[in-house]
């Protein structure tokens, strides 16, 4: 029996009559797949509100570590400042002190010549007695002058010292800025290093989130995998306590299919990437990409190693050549084959 227009609309009708009945013929009509499409694009949706709102809070945390460094930055011109300000008054004490060491030499010579001024007027009262009181007048007169330049040795002596209590005293400043000084270089260099953590985080996020667009190349299908997907069957039963531990350091674990192409020259269809992530990428990451490779291969798992960020050295660029590790330099790979031909071999 043919299926008539009127038995079409007795059939809406119903449909509208029966709200129950719509969500069975929905059910029968539509693939579990479709159905559950609303709620996947809800978590989706979600996901991305939760990612954007991490990035913000990232973006806010390095704003605060970079005025924090420009005030640690102004704080060190000002010690500077003050640091040579010291210098200059130092150099002038030490012009004050070197005259005064001039009048002291001055002094010394004055009394030497009066010791021998004395010495004649003494031959001078053997030779005659007549001339005594006029003698004993000027010994006396002599011993007043004496007196006078003693007393003023004594006060220079007096300044001397108080000039060298305030040499002491400006070299205790001294040593006081210069520790003050190294305080805030130590803690420049660790806002530096928060700084460069940070900045090294930021990228590996962007790499866990983007791990087709950066690998797409070498596998289709790039998933971010946890070690602990694979730790029970993997890990444990194949590495030693330290290799684990070395292990749990590597900063992403990828896993896809070959490429077409690359499937048919390599002759398997399933690698996994260790990745190592750096702002600024050098021997050390390549070498921790290659010996973390080595560690998930002989756990059992065809790896191939990656060291990826914004820059390289030229050392790390010999080196990855050399251990056959691909390089990620922002959002280039390079080295992949000689990375596939170690793997291969």
């Amino acid at each position: 029996m043919a299926f008539q227009v009127e038995d079409y609309h007795d059939l809406v009708r119903l449909l509208q009559q029966h709200p129950e009945w719509r969500e069975e013929l929905r059910h029968l009509l539509l693939s579990p797949d479709v159905l559950e499409l609303p709620q996947i694009v809800r978590e989706l949706a979600e996901a991305q509100k939760r990612t954007e709102q991490q990035m913000r809070e990232l973006i806010e945390v390095q704003k605060r570590s970079e005025e924090r460094l420009a005030d640690a930055e102004e704080r060190s011109v000002r010690v500077e400042e003050r640091l040579a300000d010291v210098a200059e008054r130092l150099v002038r004490v030490e012009e004050r002190l070197a005259d005064v060491e001039e009048r002291l030499v001055r002094v010394e010579e004055r009394l030497v010549d009066v010791e021998e001024r004395l010495v004649r007027v003494e031959e001078r009262l053997v030779n005659t007695e007549e001339r005594l009181v006029y003698a004993e007048e000027r010994l006396t007169r002599l011993e007043q002058a004496v007196a006078e330049l003693v007393e003023a040795q004594k006060r220079s002596e007096e300044r001397l010292a108080l000039l060298e209590q305030n040499m002491a005293k400006l070299a205790e400043a001294q040593r006081k800025t210069e520790e003050k000084l190294q305080k805030l270089t130590e803690r420049v260099d660790v806002i530096s290093i928060q700084v460069d953590e940070l900045r090294g985080d930021m990228l590996e996020v962007r790499y866990r989130q983007r791990a087709f667009s950066y690998f797409g190349k070498i596998i289709s299908r790039a998933q971010v995998v946890d070690l602990q997907e694979i730790w029970e069957e993997h890990i444990e039963p194949n590495l030693g306590e330290e290799e684990r531990e070395d292990l749990l350091a590597l900063d992403l674990l990828i896993y896809g299919k070959l490429s077409r192409l690359l499937m048919e020259r390599m002759g398997f269809t399933e690698l996994w990437l260790a990745v190592e992530v750096s702002g600024l990428v050098d021997q050390n990451d390549v070498k921790r990409a290659r010996r973390r490779a080595d560690l998930l291969s002989k756990a059992g798992l065809r790896v191939l190693p990656v060291a990826a960020g914004r820059d390289v050295t030229q050392g790390a660029a010999a080196l990855a050549s050399e251990m056959g590790v691909v390089l990620q330099k922002d959002g280039g790979l390079l080295y992949v084959e000689e990375g596939l031909a170690r793997l291969r071999a």
